[in-house]
Parts: structure tokens; C-alpha cells; sequence
């Protein structure tokens, strides 16, 4: 995984950087201010803590926010294409 939430320099440099995402994520209007806080604990913490799908009783896997796969991509803390590539199709197997 690409996410460091336990090194206080790189969880000080992402929360420097959320101010620009959820600006951003605010002007595009998709998302209400829950979807908001989720996408934030995605982003600062990684999938390990705010995993982007559930189970339902039928064993059905839900998305928790709508039109999340790309963005899911562009929160993606690494450039290396395998991890990011694997992190797009746990999202488009929805």
C-alpha cells in the first residue's frame, strides 16, 4: 500500500494537500458533505481504514460514493502503475 499514515511527515504533507482536494472536490458538485469526510479519510488514510465499498447482507459489493473510481486514482498517493491499476479495479468491480 501507498499510504503512510503512521509517518507524521508524510500524513503532515497529505493534510497540506487536502485543502486543494476537497476545494476541488467541492467545485465539482457530486459529492455531499458525508461523501466529503469519507473521501477524506480515503485520502489521508487509505483504503485499510475507509475501505470505498461494503458487503451488504446478500454479499453484494456497494459503493459508499458514487462516481468514485477515477477519483479514487487521482487520491492515489503513489505513481506506480500496478498498485494504481489494481486500486482502479477494486473500484470498476462494482
Amino acid at each position: 500500500m501507498s499510504w503512510y499514515p503512521d509517518d507524521k511527515t508524510w500524513l503532515k504533507a497529505r493534510k497540506a494537500q487536502w485543502k486543494e482536494v476537497k476545494k476541488s472536490l467541492k467545485e465539482v458538485g457530486f459529492y455531499s458533505p458525508q461523501d466529503i469526510k469519507l473521501i477524506k479519510e480515503y485520502f489521508l488514510y487509505g483504503p485499510d481504514k475507509e475501505p470505498m465499498r461494503t458487503v451488504d447482507n446478500d454479499g453484494d459489493i456497494q459503493r459508499k460514493i458514487s462516481y468514485m473510481g477515477m477519483v479514487a486514482i487521482w487520491l492515489y498517493p503513489s505513481f506506480d502503475k500496478e498498485s494504481i491499476i489494481e486500486e482502479l479495479h477494486k473500484f470498476r468491480s462494482t
